[in-house]
């Protein structure tokens, strides 16, 4: 978290990289995927969140549909679903 508030240039691309990783455990069909990582992303883009400021932004609320909601149905859910 705190390297994301230094490197300011670079957010778009971690925010990237963090949707990729939901992503990843949500179409996830051989099992590969870890979901102990995604907790600790989600800890994480957890404090990312909190820092923003409304309006939210509209990459901020395609985030929000395409990645955070869907990950309730993914199987394993329970190993993050306290984040």
């Amino acid at each position: 978290h705190s390297l994301y508030s230094k490197i300011v240039s670079h957010r778009v691309c971690m925010r990237g990289a963090m949707a990729n990783i939901f992503l990843g455990a949500m179409y996830d069909k051989k099992g590969q995927c870890n979901p102990t990582g995604v907790a600790e992303i989600l800890e994480v883009y957890g404090s990312i969140v909190s820092g923003f400021v409304r309006p939210l932004k509209e990459e901020h609320k395609k985030m929000l549909l395409r990645c955070l909601i869907p990950l309730h149905g993914v199987r394993g859910s329970e190993y993050f679903h306290e984040q």
